[in-house]
């Protein structure tokens, strides 16, 4: 399998949740391997492509998560940590979440970190920027907490996500979920269908 698609998210996106719960399926289905990496830039609470959405754009945003949250049969719940029409944005802090997540791939174990994080962020509506809830939430997938909660307090991975960031710039990443396949970006759960056609037709 030498065909690659790069999955970007964060866990404060319920579009890149609704991606998640699919799209390694569709990898194994379609024949692409994933990487998986979190977007991080320390500049920006969530990403850019969140921020300043006007009212109408954001009516039609909230119909659009009620749609997603029906067709994969995901009882949502928002934390109430995350408001992207204030200002400044009102986000918790990614960088705990990002660096467990770091923490698991360097065990093989990202997908699970995913599974546990997505899922407690938006069916629990836990608060995910909050090291002591990453340790729990990792817990239940089997982690140790406190070697988690400590990988997290020394900074165990902080090269590697700052590492991330400079590439976010240079790959102009701007929104999440976005899925990149030989350098060519596909924004948003909704395009999934043209990303699989592009693998398809490469």
């Amino acid at each position: 399998m030498n065909k690659q698609v790069t999955f970007w998210f964060d866990y404060l996106s319920p579009f890149a949740f609704f991606s998640h719960t699919r799209i390694r399926d569709i990898a194994k289905r379609e024949g692409f391997s994933l990487e998986l990496v979190p977007y991080y830039h320390p500049k920006y609470p969530v990403a850019p492509g969140a921020i300043g959405i006007p009212p109408a754009k954001l009516s039609y945003l909230v119909e659009e998560i009620g749609r997603g949250a029906t067709r994969y049969g995901l009882p949502l719940k928002f934390s109430d940590d995350l408001d992207v029409t204030s200002t400044p944005p009102k986000a918790p802090a990614q960088r705990p979440s990002f660096l467990a997540f770091l923490y698991a791939k360097a065990r093989g174990r990202e997908w699970d970190a995913n599974e546990a994080l997505f899922k407690a962020r938006w069916l629990e509506g836990a608060h995910t920027g909050e090291p002591t809830v990453v340790a729990e939430i990792m817990s239940r997938e089997g982690f140790d907490p406190t070697a988690v909660i400590e990988s997290i307090r020394k900074d165990e991975h902080g090269k590697e996500l700052d590492a991330i960031a400079e590439r976010a710039e240079r790959e102009q990443i701007f929104g999440i979920p976005i899925f990149v396949y030989k350098g060519v970006r596909f924004w948003g759960d909704d395009r999934v269908d043209q990303l699989i056609e592009a693998v398809r037709q490469s």
